[in-house]
């Protein structure tokens, strides 16, 4: 597929229209507003193979996972948003002025559960909306065009360029009131500074570095066949993705063979075909691991990777891999495995299995917004907020919350 890139005429164009559409729609009622989303909704339902299709072929993922973690999830998300306002009175509306015009900036995988999550809501409370697609999953971009081309003109535009051209214009320029954006923590420090001069909103998720604590009395079969689920579906791509896991020294013999077992099923079971920039990734990883003192123990650059003896210190411990690897530490005591969990800046999720009881214990003292206990992802998985450096500006993600909607007091 050839690349599309728009220009900073394409921005200053769009940036026009998006201003002129949003005065309008945020008058308009808010049945119609909700008429419009039932109707994109709808779209969207009708367009399901399409976005499954569309969606694997560009960032090299299953199609049921992509039906699970983002197509079912942005059904919800517009549940949540007709919901809310069918709820609100429109008396009430006038006490929450919609933000204004707010910039959406995709990752590369898993786009359109980001895009519908911030999309959704924004257009509820009265916004327009800017989107820019990354390079590498432009398919979301004629997914979101075919859902809302209904919306009047301007009110949603779809961008396609690289962040060189467009990223700069999508976090600073003054018409622009907030920011949504998903990616790496580098991509992220670059657009703060940016939408701080002009004091925007920001809504931003960095990636996570999980891990996984798989405690004494832990049916290991079991428990490999989650890690398999969570360490190598959607090519260990998503924030919620694990790529480190801890257990006992006393118990990681018997680990490793139900680990390796279950991971031969996996493969066989779940066809995983890696586009040529997720191959690379793991291929770079991999030679990474013995310069890091650490040992492949089973696995190839083609599918999938599990690790062992790697150094507690290695920046592969610490940052995002977004790729299918899996990082096995044994350790003497529970606490130890704590202590290497919470060691980092990254804090999205992470995994804990064992008895409840012990497993409760071993959650509380996570440094993570999110923990999974005996289980991984919900149904319909929402976007989590991190703690640490995984996440910066305004949690709130209601219609009418902090970031799409002002709230104003009258007084007298």
């Amino acid at each position: 597929m050839s690349l599309k890139q728009s220009s900073v005429a394409d921005f200053i164009q769009a940036l026009q229209k998006a201003k002129a559409a949003q005065l309008p729609w945020s008058a308009s009622a808010l049945h119609e507003r909700a008429l419009a989303l039932s109707k994109a909704e709808e779209v969207l339902r009708a367009e399901t193979e399409f976005v499954l299709s569309s969606e694997a072929e560009s960032q090299g993922l299953a199609k049921d996972f992509i039906q699970k973690v983002s197509l079912e999830r942005s059904h919800q998300v517009f549940r949540e948003a007709l919901s809310e306002l069918n709820a609100i009175a429109e008396e009430a509306v006038g006490k929450n002025q919609a933000t204004g015009l707010i910039s959406v900036l995709l990752p590369r995988a898993l786009s359109l559960r980001f895009a519908m999550e911030m999309i959704v809501p924004a257009l509820a409370a009265g916004n327009a909306v800017l989107v820019k697609t990354s390079s590498d999953s432009q398919s979301t971009g004629e997914v979101l065009r075919k859902v809302f081309a209904h919306l009047p003109e301007g009110l949603l535009t779809v961008l396609d360029g690289s962040k060189d051209i467009l990223g700069e214009l999508f976090t600073s320029h003054p018409s622009i009131k907030a920011v949504a954006f998903s990616g790496q923590s580098s991509s992220a420090e670059k657009i703060a500074k940016s939408a701080v001069t002009t004091f925007k909103k920001m809504k931003l998720y960095m990636a996570g570095s999980n891990s996984a604590l798989v405690l004494d009395g832990a049916d290991l079969e079991k428990v490999c066949r989650e890690l398999c689920e969570s360490c190598f579906a959607g090519a260990g791509t998503l924030r919620e993705s694990i790529s480190k896991i801890l257990v006992l020294e006393s118990m990681q013999e018997a680990f490793f063979a139900a680990f390796k077992a279950a991971a031969e099923k996996y493969l066989a079971q779940h066809k995983i075909n890696l586009n040529e920039a997720q191959k690379s990734k793991l291929s770079s990883l991999i030679a990474q691991v013995p310069v890091d003192a650490g040992k492949i123990a089973w696995g190839d650059q083609s599918s999938v990777a599990i690790v062992k003896d790697l150094s507690h210190c290695s920046v592969m411990q610490q940052d995002a891999l977004n790729a299918p690897m899996a990082i096995v530490s044994a350790v003497k005591y529970q606490h130890e495995m704590i202590k290497w969990a919470n060691t980092g800046y990254l804090g999205v999720c992470a995994q804990v299995f064992g008895p409840e009881e012990k497993a409760l214990k071993a959650a509380q003292k996570l440094e993570v917004a999110k923990v999974y206990i005996n289980c991984w992802l919900d149904k319909e998985p929402a976007l989590s907020w991190g703690l640490k450096n995984s996440s910066y500006g305004i949690e709130d993600s209601r219609v009418f919350g902090g970031f799409f909607s002002e709230r104003k007091v009258f007084v007298g």
